[in-house]
């Protein structure tokens, strides 16, 4: 304050927006001798934080984030036992760390990016259709991921669910579901005929039949 008294300074309180619903509320005031009058109570019982176990559907937890949590900070799930943690130590060593992305060492010394559980759908649908307007394999479907430099762990598994699987729309109700592809059949309904003339014969009037 005495360096500020060397200038000469005019300070102006400029006011802000009224807040008239605090203000009315500010200058209640109850009566003293009102019955409802509740003491004020210095204890909570609801003062502990319980472990929260619930996760939320729109973003689950990924498959990699105990070894991202070792990688990071040494951390272990709670209630894991030995052979857990010693598996988690074990597949660490061949994951390195990007933030904020995870890769893995593959055995073809290729490092692939590990994708979590909701995106697996939509590169497993990009991979499975190809360019000419067909849908690869199973196998070409899983090595076109791999080429892509992506990775998780059940990559040919989660291939052969969506390849064997197809969605059908009916046309009555404009609804589709997905059955196994390995039971569907070939089926050709009403079965157009060729431009062609079509004689009609008798076998009860041989005279119809052409000589």
């Amino acid at each position: 304050m005495l360096w500020l008294q060397e200038f000469d300074l005019d300070i102006r309180d400029r006011s802000g927006a009224q807040n008239l619903v605090a203000d009315h509320l500010s200058i209640i005031e109850r009566p003293k001798d009102s019955a409802d009058i509740l003491p004020i109570q210095d204890n909570f019982p609801d003062e502990n934080l319980l472990i929260v176990s619930s996760v939320s559907i729109s973003s689950p937890t990924p498959w990699f984030a105990n070894i991202v949590n070792f990688l990071v900070a040494s951390i272990f799930p709670l209630l894991a036992s030995r052979a857990q943690i010693d598996k988690i130590k074990s597949d660490a060593k061949h994951y390195i760390w990007d933030d904020p992305y995870l890769g893995k060492l593959c055995s073809d010394q290729v490092i692939r990016r590990c994708i979590p559980n909701y995106e697996i759908d939509s590169v497993l649908q990009f991979c499975h259709s190809s360019a000419l307007g067909g849908h690869l394999g199973i196998q070409r479907t899983a090595r076109k991921v791999l080429d892509y430099r992506f990775y998780w762990p059940t990559i040919f598994r989660d291939a052969w669910k969506i390849c064997s699987t197809f969605e059908i729309k009916s046309e009555s109700t404009d609804k589709s579901f997905k059955v196994n592809g390995h039971q569907l059949k070939p089926f050709l309904s009403n079965p157009s005929l060729l431009d062609v003339v079509v004689e009609e014969m008798s076998l009860l009037n041989p005279a119809s039949l052409p000589p």
